[in-house]
C-alpha cells in the first residue's frame, strides 16, 4: 500500500514566526501547529477563508478567531471558515480553553478524546460537519459546560447517560444525526436546560417523564424521530417553554388538554403523528401561538371556534386529518395568518370570503375536502399570495378575474383542478407574469379559448387543462408560447 502523504507543516517563514512566539505556552503553540496543519490552514488547493495574521505575527492575540487572556488561549472561533480534515489530538494541550467553535466546516472523523481534559471549556459548539462515531461518553469530564452542539453531523449510536452529569448545560442541541436508542432518564438531571434539540434522529422509545422537572426549557425538539407513546400529559409542567416539537413521530392518543396551560407557547407541531380525538378547547389559551401545526393525523370533529383567540397565529396547519363542518369565517379575523393549511379534510359549505382580509397570507391549501359555491372574488385582495391550492373540490361558477390582481412579483401556483368550474378563463390570469403552474384540468365545463394574454406567462412550468372543453388559440405567437412550457397537457383542440 502508498504511504499517506504527511499533512502540510510550516513553511520556513512561518516556522521563524512560531520560534519568535513568547505570549502562549509551548504545548499551547504546538496545538495551533497541529490545528492548523490538520483542518488545512494552507494547502496549495485550500485555504481556510480566513487566517488572517497566522504565522505573520508572533502575538496569537491578534490572529483571527483566537482570544488570549493571561498568557493562554481562551477561546478558539473558527466557524464557516472551511476547515476540512480531522480535529488534532493537541487540541487537549489548551486546557485553558473555555470556548472552541469549528461549527459548519468540513471537518471529518471522531471527536478526540483529549478534548474530555478541557475541563475550562463552557463553549464547545462542532455542529454542521462531517463528524463520525457516537456521541462520546467522556464528555462528562466537561463539568463546567454550558452549551454542547454537535448537530448536523453522522454520530451514530444511542445518547450517553453520562451526559446527564452535565448539570451546567443550558442547551443541548443533537439533532440532524443517525442517533439511535431512547433519550436516557438521566436527561431529567439538567434542571438548568433551556434548549433541548434531538431533531432528525432515529430515537424511539416513549418521551420520558424526567424531562418533566427541566422547568426551565424553552425549547423541547423531539421532531422527526420513532418515538411512540403518547403527547405526555405532564408536559403542562413545562411553563417556561415557547416551542414544542414532537411532529413526525408515531405518537398516539389523544392531545392533552393541559397543554393550554402553556401560554408561552409561541410553537406547537404535532402534525404527523397518529392523534385522534378533537383540538381541546383549552389550547385557545395559547394566545402567543404563532404556529399551531397537526397536519397528518387522525383528528375529527369541526375546527373548534375557541381558535379564534389566537390571533398570533401564522401557521395554522389542519390538513390530512376528518375533520368536518365548514371553514369558519372568524379565520378571517386571524389577520398574522400567513399559511392556511386545511387541505384533505371533509370540510363543507362555502369558502368564506372573510379569508380576503388576511392580507399577510402566502399560502392557501383548502384542496381535497367537499366544498362548494364559487371561488370568492375577495381572494384577488390577497397581495402576498403565492399559492392557492382548491383542487378536488366541488366548487363551482366561473373563475373570478380578480384572480389576475395578485401580485406580478411573486412565484404563484394556482391549483383549481377538478372541480365542477365553468365559464371561460379570465384573460387577467395573463397578468400573473410570475405564475410557474396552472391546473384547471378536470373542469369539463370549462369552455372556450384559452386567452391569449397567456403569453405573458414566461415562468409557467406546468399547465393542465386536460378533460375540460377549451381550446387554444391557432394564433403563432401562442403556439411559439406554447413550446416554452416545459409540462403542458391541454386538450390537443385547436380553437376554429
Amino acid at each position: 500500500p502508498t504511504d499517506t502523504p504527511a499533512m502540510p507543516t510550516l513553511t520556513l517563514e512561518q516556522s521563524q514566526t512560531a520560534s519568535s512566539i513568547n505570549e502562549i505556552p509551548q504545548a499551547e503553540l504546538e496545538a495551533l501547529v497541529a490545528l492548523y496543519n490538520s483542518t488545512g490552514g494552507k494547502k496549495s488547493w485550500l485555504y481556510w477563508t480566513d487566517h488572517t495574521n497566522w504565522w505573520v505575527t508572533n502575538t496569537p492575540s491578534n490572529w483571527y478567531g483566537l482570544t488570549v487572556s493571561d498568557g493562554h488561549i481562551i477561546s478558539i472561533k473558527l466557524s464557516e471558515n472551511q476547515l476540512t480534515g480531522t480535529i488534532p489530538l493537541e487540541t487537549g494541550n489548551l486546557n485553558a480553553l473555555e470556548s472552541l467553535d469549528f461549527n459548519h466546516n468540513v471537518i471529518s472523523g471522531d471527536i478526540p478524546e483529549e478534548i474530555a481534559s478541557l475541563t475550562a471549556l463552557e463553549y464547545l459548539n462542532l455542529s454542521g460537519n462531517e463528524l463520525t462515531g457516537g456521541v462520546p461518553t467522556w464528555l462528562e469530564n466537561l463539568t463546567a459546560l454550558r452549551e454542547l452542539y454537535l448537530s448536523e453531523n453522522y454520530l451514530t449510536g444511542t445518547i450517553p447517560l453520562e451526559i446527564g452529569n452535565l448539570t451546567a448545560l443550558r442547551e443541548l442541541y443533537l439533532s440532524e444525526n443517525q442517533l439511535t436508542g431512547t433519550i436516557p432518564v438521566e436527561i431529567g438531571n439538567l434542571n438548568a436546560l433551556e434548549s433541548l434539540d434531538f431533531n432528525n434522529n432515529d430515537i424511539g422509545g416513549d418521551i420520558p417523564e424526567e424531562i418533566a422537572s427541566l422547568t426551565a426549557l424553552e425549547y423541547l425538539g423531539l421532531c422527526c424521530n420513532q418515538l411512540t407513546g403518547g403527547v405526555p400529559t405532564w408536559l403542562e409542567n413545562l411553563t417556561a417553554i415557547r416551542e414544542l416539537y414532537l411532529s413526525l413521530n408515531q405518537l398516539g392518543g389523544s392531545i392533552p388538554p393541559g397543554l393550554g396551560k402553556l401560554t408561552a407557547l409561541e410553537t406547537l407541531a404535532l402534525g404527523g403523528n397518529q392523534l385522534t380525538g378533537t383540538i381541546p378547547p383549552e389550547l385557545g389559551n395559547l394566545t402567543a401561538l404563532k404556529l399551531l401545526s397537526v397536519e397528518h393525523n387522525q383528528l375529527t370533529v369541526n375546527i373548534p371556534s375557541i381558535l379564534s383567540n389566537l390571533t398570533s397565529l401564522e401557521y395554522l396547519g389542519l390538513e390530512t386529518n376528518e375533520f368536518i363542518g365548514s371553514i369558519p369565517s372568524w379565520i378571517g379575523n386571524l389577520t398574522a395568518l400567513r399559511d392556511l393549511s386545511l387541505g384533505a379534510n371533509q370540510l363543507t359549505g362555502n369558502i368564506p370570503i372573510e379569508l380576503g382580509n388576511l392580507t399577510a397570507l402566502t399560502t392557501i391549501n383548502l384542496g381535497d375536502n367537499q366544498l362548494t359555491g364559487n371561488i370568492p372574488s375577495e381572494l384577488g385582495n390577497l397581495p402576498a399570495l403565492e399559492w392557492l391550492n382548491l383542487e378536488g373540490n366541488q366548487l363551482s361558477g366561473s373563475i373570478p378575474p380578480e384572480l389576475g390582481n395578485f401580485a406580478t412579483s411573486i412565484r404563484f401556483g394556482l391549483i383549481l383542478n377538478s372541480n365542477q368550474l365553468s365559464g371561460e378563463i379570465p384573460q387577467e390570469l395573463g397578468n400573473l407574469t410570475n405564475m410557474y403552474v396552472l391546473h384547471i384540468q378536470g373542469n369539463p365545463l370549462l369552455s372556450g379559448s384559452i386567452p391569449l394574454s397567456f403569453v405573458n406567462l414566461t415562468q409557467l412550468d406546468g399547465f393542465y387543462f386536460f378533460n375540460t372543453n377549451l381550446c387554444e388559440p391557432p394564433d403563432p405567437a401562442y403556439q411559439s408560447w406554447k413550446a416554452t412550457v416545459l409540462d403542458y397537457q391541454g386538450t390537443g383542440v385547436i380553437c376554429p
